[in-house]
Order: C-alpha cells, then structure tokens, then sequence
C-alpha cells in the first residue's frame, strides 16, 4: 500500500500553478520517491490526488517513469488532461 505524503501533493499542485509543465511535476516525484522502481504507480496515485485525474488520464506515466515516453511526449499526453481541467 502506497502512503501519499500531503506535503508533496500541496507541492505539486503549487508547482502546477506556477506553470510546471507535466514532466516537471514528475521529475520532481522523483527526486522525492525512496524506491524509483515504483515511481510509475506512485506518480499515477499522486496525480490522481492532487489534481483529480481519472485512471485513465494517468496512464502514461509508468511508460514515461520506464523510460519509454520522454518528457516531451508525456507533457503531450497530460497537458490537455489539466487544461481540461483549468490546471
């Protein structure tokens, strides 16, 4: 069972109001996750949390915490998920 940290979701959803880009927010989930091999499933709890995504609008991100979607195709993926939400 995953445990989310609340001081990291505030950071994410301040980092987002800032203007970070999506992959930004994840590099910064992963400067803040003790085991990397589970980066994928924690980045997708995480912003399920912070910013009330569905399942589906978060699963590109174990593919990008892989290594196989680079930064710029995840902000692809999820940029339109925030507009569409006023993020």
């Amino acid at each position: 069972m995953i445990i989310l940290n609340p001081e990291v979701i505030e950071e994410l959803r301040k980092r987002r109001m800032s203007g970070e880009n999506p992959s930004a927010l994840l590099h910064y989930l992963k400067s803040q996750c003790p085991d990397n091999g589970g980066l994928g499933l924690m980045g997708m709890k995480y912003f399920r949390e912070a910013f009330d995504f569905s399942l589906g609008q978060v699963l590109s991100i174990p593919g990008w915490a892989s290594g196989e979607i680079p930064d710029e195709r995840i902000d692809e993926f999820l940029l339109p998920e925030f507009n569409r939400k006023n993020l």
